[in-house]
């Protein structure tokens, strides 16, 4: 028997949508699994709850809306900013420098797989999260409401029970990944990165008629699916160690870059299993990587 907490219909404001240095969107997977993962160490923080683990959570998006805005005659997108107040510049005012940050509003849910329920604490535990919840950030969001709070519990011998779980998250679309479509590319001698564009380029083909006169225009993409790139991680770009005025002076400090890949977004109804949608770490100490995986 496995215990779900399951976070329906949680509505996300000014979610940070810059999910690495080359994408922007929905918030990374390191966004979702962090929030996570502070809400596990909030409720170890009492009793009865010590030894508690969220062992691993799937992302539903029902609604998201990128703050950004395309004039006529435009052709390209722009961010839509925040006005920071004015500062005083001798006996004038002016406008302070500011960072494009990009941002989202967001309708999702979260079903996160919990360790440890001893089924004689359940309702205290869903009350320590409810009450846990309205204080903490969402991928840099802040969290207006949330519809519904319960758990949820599913044995695996009994697939209508997972299916009803899955149920739950619509309608929406479950983030997966689908790094395979890389690695099936550079299996066959092309580059990582030009694997990654090929499937998220989209190609305009002229239609044209016996004079040769163009008539129209046909668009194709490479696969099939709502194929989207997603940042799912770190790759360690120095050493192990300690730099000058390191955040946290025990733990070493390492320099990385943003992992991005492949991802789809995918209706719950297509899955048979709970495990399929859930994100899990993942730690490659040999080759320095950070990722979230979607295939533990």
């Amino acid at each position: 028997m496995k215990s779900y907490l399951l976070i329906r219909h949680m509505l996300v404001h000014h979610a940070n949508a810059m999910s690495s240095t080359l994408t922007i969107g929905v918030p990374a997977v390191t966004a979702w699994m962090g929030a996570v993962h502070a809400l596990e160490r909030k409720v170890r923080q009492k009793e009865p709850w010590k030894d508690i683990a969220f062992n691993g959570a799937g992302i539903s998006f029902h609604r998201c809306s990128l703050q950004v805005h395309k004039g006529v005659g435009d052709s390209c997108y722009s961010i839509i900013g925040t006005a920071n107040p004015l500062r005083k510049k001798g006996a004038a005012f002016e406008r302070p420098p500011f960072i494009e940050e990009p941002r989202i509003h967001l309708d999702i849910s979260l079903l996160v797989e919990v360790e440890g329920l001893d089924g004689d604490n359940d309702e205290a535990f869903l009350t320590r999260v409810q009450q846990l919840l309205p204080s903490m950030k969402m991928a840099g969001g802040d969290i207006l409401s949330i519809k519904e709070t319960r758990l949820c519990y599913a044995d695996t011998d009994h697939p209508r029970e997972e299916k009803k779980i899955l149920a739950a998250l619509m309608p929406g679309f479950v983030l997966i990944e689908r790094a395979d479509l890389i690695r099936q590319m550079t299996e066959e001698g092309a580059d990582s990165l030009q694997a990654l564009l090929d499937y998220l380029k989209i190609t305009r083909t002229a239609q044209r008629n016996d004079n040769g006169d163009v008539t129209g225009w046909d668009y194709s993409r490479k696969g099939n699916g709502w194929i989207v790139p997603i940042s799912v991680g770190f790759k360690g770009i120095s050493e192990l160690g300690k730099v000058k005025n390191q955040r946290d002076p025990s733990t070493p400090h390492q320099f990385v870059e943003n992992a991005v890949t492949l991802g789809e977004f995918r209706m719950p109804y297509r899955f048979d299993h709970v495990d399929d949608i859930l994100w899990h770490y993942e730690y490659d100490s040999k080759n320095s990587w950070y990722l979230c995986s979607n295939h533990a």
